[in-house]
């Protein structure tokens, strides 16, 4: 898990993938870009969960899940209606 920053994911996911398989992770999370995200179920799953504040038309509030089932992994984006992501602000 990480913010983003330190692996340039602004500018693409290699180095971060890249680290991840060198660590032996299942699942690489991050941030940064405020972007739901999900590349899976390539070794390692990459996941970004959004942000949880709509900041402009243009973006929708979510959050990731990851469901653990007997050692598989399985990730979701959940995205929240307009209203209930406008009620925050």
């Amino acid at each position: 898990m990480t913010h983003g920053h330190i692996y340039g994911v602004k500018s693409g996911l290699k180095t971060l993938i890249d680290e991840s398989r060198r660590l032996g992770a299942d699942i690489a999370l991050f941030g940064h870009t405020h972007q739901a995200i999900i590349k899976g179920p390539a070794w390692p799953w990459v996941m970004n969960p959004g942000q949880m504040e709509r900041h402009d038309n243009k973006r929708t509030a979510s959050y990731g899940v990851i469901n653990v089932n007997g050692g598989q992994f399985a990730c979701d984006i959940v995205y929240l209606p307009l209203q209930l992501a406008d009620s925050s602000q």
